[in-house]
């Protein structure tokens, strides 16, 4: 059972060389690195790139009495992965998370859980100061930040990672990234960032022994299982007076469900045979079940409300990409357009991008030039006064638009957020380019269009065009 599992801590001063030496195994805990599975360091200054552990000691010395000399992120890691998969997941996540700026150390543990398999997780120590390109030496880098002469400063922290904003973003990050990989994987199993609760489940988490957790007696270990199946039990009859509680669950980060994932689901939530066949026929039997069929005629299974969203998104996308909207003026366009050497694909979107629907998707293969086009896309929209934003399922992807593409780019968690908050209203002389727009959840996707203003933005969609 894929599970979800995700802190964020603070280090302070003194204390970051102690904890890396934890997590790698090293110094005074190399005794115990029997359940050490893998590590890696990555962004480090020159001075520390042969060996990482200096970083740590520099912060140390170095960073203010009152500053943090590290941030970490304990995620727990799928069951269902192997050791290979798991660091490719951890990798990526890391990319994604802190891209090129940010110095890390990363170590993968797997003890011994409650029920005796293993426990994989990750510790990710990473430092807020952001990596400019600026020679610093060791004493230097963990300076305060010199925003006239960068030069004569140390390098800078990035105050989002202090932000809750951030939160929310790694949180989300983590269960798209990790649901994506347990995909490839061919796994079943999804792991939800929002607990009970916050999905609005009138539903009992299981109990958890926490990482840290893997001395404890087994007499405490009983006393979790023990109530572990207590509440899978209430769970169970909570299940059979409102079936679609499941439905609704499994329905939470994906689109559609196999009769597998039920079962897994109903297991969780059960403590006999009896409970379980009850629950399962309960669901089957509640007209919030849609049954659908997939590729092959393989049985899928889908939400009444869900499958409400996809259609109206549908009828939607049709009605937005057939009206038409202001567009960039014809010299305007042909003026950005001789600017650039576009060959006949890169023409035919940056044409369709800047035209007059509101509403257009670009697909196109890996190395086509997505950057090149979407960079002239937004010269031209800002030339006619238009106001261009991205955003992207992933922080590195909405990173490397705004980099690449001169695009003002966020996470589209973060965007909606803003969008919730009134930060940021979306009119009509807004451009919003959503990268990797296939990859997007039907609900957020359903989000965006609802928290358009009545005269709709224009909505690019950059989608699968890599």
């Amino acid at each position: 059972m894929a599970i979800y599992h995700l802190s964020l801590k603070n280090g302070s001063p003194g204390f970051a060389s102690a904890h890396a030496g934890y997590i790698l195994r090293e110094g005074a805990y190399a005794d115990r690195d029997e359940d050490l599975r893998a590590s890696e360091s990555g962004n480090m200054p020159a001075w520390a790139s042969a060996d990482p552990t200096a970083f740590w000691i520099a912060a140390d010395n170095f960073e203010r009495a009152n500053g943090r000399t590290y941030r970490e992120l304990e995620v727990a890691l799928p069951r269902e992965l192997s050791d290979e998969e798991r660091v490719a997941l951890v990798r990526e996540f890391v990319a994604n998370t802190l891209g090129d700026r940010h110095a890390y150390t990363w170590s993968i543990h797997s003890p011994e859980a409650s029920d005796g398999a293993e426990q994989p997780h990750v510790h990710i120590m990473f430092s807020e100061r952001r990596i400019d390109g600026i020679e610093r030496d060791p004493q230097q880098y963990f300076r305060r930040w010199n925003p006239d002469n960068p030069e004569k400063g140390g390098a800078g922290k990035d105050r989002y990672f202090s932000s809750q904003s951030f939160v929310w973003d790694v949180r989300n990050e983590w269960a798209e990234l990790a649901n994506e990989h347990l995909e490839r994987a061919g796994i079943d199993a999804r792991i939800d960032a929002r607990s009970y609760r916050d999905q609005g489940l009138d539903l009992e988490p299981q109990l958890k022994r926490g990482i840290a957790g893997h001395g404890e007696s087994r007499g405490v270990l009983s006393e979790i299982t023990r109530e572990n199946r207590e509440r899978a039990a209430r769970n169970g009859e909570r299940l059979i007076e409102s079936p679609e509680l499941a439905i609704e669950a499994l329905t939470s980060r994906q689109s559609v469900f196999s009769r597998r994932d039920l079962q897994q689901f109903v297991f969780r939530n059960s403590d006999s045979r009896e409970q379980f066949e009850a629950v399962s026929l309960r669901v089957f039997q509640s007209p919030e079940l849609v049954a659908l069929t997939g590729v092959g005629g393989a049985e899928r299974f889908t939400s009444r409300e869900l499958h409400g969203i996809e259609r109206r998104l549908v009828t939607q996308s049709g009605e937005l990409a057939n009206r038409q909207g202001q567009g960039v003026a014809a010299p305007i366009r042909d003026q950005v357009e001789a600017g650039r050497s576009f060959n006949t694909g890169q023409r035919e979107a940056y044409r369709l991008l800047v035209g007059s629907s509101s509403l257009a998707t670009v697909n196109g293969a890996a190395g086509t030039g997505k950057s090149y086009v979407l960079s002239a896309v937004r010269e031209a929209y800002e030339q006619a006064e238009f106001r261009v934003v991205g955003a992207a399922l992933q922080g590195k992807t909405a990173d490397d638009l705004e980099r690449e593409a001169g695009i003002r780019s966020s996470t589209l968690h973060r965007l909606l957020g803003q969008l919730d908050r009134g930060e940021m209203l979306l009119d009509a002389r807004t451009v919003v380019v959503v990268d990797e727009a296939g990859l997007v959840g039907s609900r957020q996707l359903g989000q965006l269009f609802e928290r358009a203003e009545p005269g709709w933005p224009r909505l690019p969609c950059e989608g699968l065009f890599q």
